[in-house]
């Protein structure tokens, strides 16, 4: 089966140069066994989230995990099936069908997640919505805030040229084409 984020089947176009990497954030269930975690999201990259939410499962079976999952229409829902076996909250923005909230994230539907400021809260998205999250949740007194990061500062230098630096095996190679995750395709 083949996934794609919207960014990539709407935005990218053939001659277009990518920056890939692995996650670079503090994304990831792994170090947190608390029994309450929270997970906001938007769009795409929903493969790390369902891995979080199935590991918390896992290691943690009597973990109360929360999950809000944002989209501009539900077709955006990436692993869709997957999402019936957790408490997902579905957010729609346009074309709303039957199990979707109309609109978008806001202040009362983070302030109506039980406990909230006990828990653990993870977000993926743009920066911008990564950013409102956290200033949301922390108001609401949550002290334990997570979020993914989309590019390496070394990728953010005066050169001209991309960096597209390979985390795995640390090599580097420089492409005079740019994309960013949250941004949008293009050649410089």
């Amino acid at each position: 089966m083949t996934v794609s984020a919207p960014v990539l089947t709407r935005d990218v176009k053939r001659g277009d140069y990518l920056w890939l990497s692995d996650a670079m954030g503090e994304f990831t269930c792994d170090d947190k066994a608390e029994d309450k975690s929270c997970c906001w999201r938007q769009a795409a990259a929903s493969r790390r989230l369902c891995r979080c939410v199935a590991g918390l499962r896992r290691t943690v079976p009597q973990a109360d995990v929360r999950v809000i999952y944002n989209v501009r229409t539900p077709q955006d829902v990436i692993f869709a099936d997957e999402w019936r076996n957790y408490p997902v909250t579905l957010v729609a923005e346009n074309n709303v069908t039957e199990g979707f909230i109309a609109g978008r994230l806001t202040r009362e539907l983070l302030a109506g997640v039980p406990d909230l400021a006990s828990r653990t809260v993870m977000t993926c998205g743009p920066a911008p919505y990564m950013d409102w999250v956290e200033q949301e949740v922390k108001a609401l007194g949550v002290t334990r805030f997570f979020k993914e990061k989309f590019f390496h500062p070394s990728s953010r230098s005066g050169d001209q040229r991309s960096e597209i630096h390979q985390t795995a095996t640390g090599t580097r190679i420089y492409a005079p084409g740019w994309h960013h995750a949250t941004g949008g395709a293009g050649k410089q």
